[in-house]
């Protein structure tokens, strides 16, 4: 049944895991051609497999034999030894069995049949197996290489939480945006209970907030005794989330460099989504647009929603502690 699942909603996954063998690191090549092309903002997470500090001593050991077999001189060797301590952006947990008494290719195609990755990048494939990436020898043009960054989804709670829980996974610091977020509003309360559900299993996520603009028909008393109603009921238990509200700046116009809070974004500490047109559920038939940004523009819009670096004037934040039990 969870085989089914993950088949079922494989469709709404934009963030893909890979199984990468820390033995590409015998060549300096290997690292070039495969980890920097990793990362949120490029579609392609590395399996946490083995776990990260056993993935990283199995580099360093790949890294240390081929130093002293003469295929690395000591300055690379050096060199790629310290990128292997500074990736770790790239990977994402997983949980996964590893049995130390087997090679890594021997795990990995062990554990693809258990719960599949996305495809398997080693450095030999003798089987001729096609779930395996070879570093030296793939198109970077088709799939499973080449991934999708955007696609359309149910526009609802359930569909919108499975699309962004790898996402979510994998930081620690979430920005909900939506412009026009509205506590009384089933549309916008559903698909939050169901995004705080998922964070709630995560206990990575360590700041949560969710940004909109003021609106002037509401008087702040109203917005807050509407989040304290409505907002705490369907936050779990322990879990705290910050509204920040802001205003446009008078005269801001977009057409002349100005800065508009209109797009809707999830964003966290390492990449983030766009949702179009909302953060709201729709009627039955609607569609949502999302699309997994680049690494330029979640830089900006990561700033944009800092009190340190926002274009917008900042008008005021509640926290709300959440009071929902299991």
């Amino acid at each position: 049944k969870d085989f089914l699942k993950k088949e079922m909603r494989s469709y709404l996954v934009i963030l893909f895991e890979y199984a990468v063998d820390p033995n590409i690191f015998q060549s300096w090549t290997g690292y070039q051609q495969i980890i920097p092309d990793f990362g949120v903002t490029k579609g392609r997470l590395i399996s946490e497999f083995p776990e990260l500090i056993e993935w990283k001593r199995m580099a360093a050991s790949a890294i240390r034999k081929s130093q002293k077999s003469g295929k690395l001189k000591p300055i690379k060797a050096q060199t790629l030894v310290a990128k292997v301590q500074k990736i770790d952006n790239k990977f994402i947990s997983s949980n996964r069995k590893y049995n130390f008494d087997n090679p890594w290719l021997v795990n990995a195609i062990e554990e693809d049949k258990i719960d599949p990755f996305h495809a398997i990048i080693t450095i030999i494939n003798p089987d001729g197996n096609e779930k395996i990436l070879k570093i030296d020898d793939f198109d970077r043009d088709t799939e499973p290489w080449k991934v999708n960054t955007q696609c359309n989804i149910n526009r609802t709670s359930q569909d919108m939480a499975d699309c962004v829980e790898r996402l979510l996974k994998h930081g620690h610091e979430v920005i909900f945006v939506d412009p026009h977020f509205n506590p009384v509003e089933p549309r916008f309360l559903n698909p939050l209970s169901k995004l705080l559900d998922v964070i709630a299993q995560l206990p990575n996520i360590r700041r949560i907030e969710y940004h909109l603009l003021e609106d002037s028909r509401i008087p702040k008393q109203g917005f807050i005794n509407s989040c304290q109603s409505n907002v705490a009921p369907i936050c779990p238990s322990g879990i705290n989330i910050k509204f920040v509200r802001w205003q446009q700046l008078p005269g801001q116009d977009p057409t002349s460099g100005g800065k508009r809070l209109h797009p809707r974004f999830i964003l966290t500490d390492k990449g983030g989504i766009m949702f179009d047109p909302g953060l709201d559920e729709g009627v039955i038939g609607d569609k949502l647009k999302i699309l997994l940004l680049d690494e330029d523009i979640y830089l900006e819009e990561w700033s944009n929603y800092q009190r340190s670096s926002s274009p917008f004037n900042f008008i005021d934040e509640l926290v709300i502690t959440g009071s929902k039990t299991a």
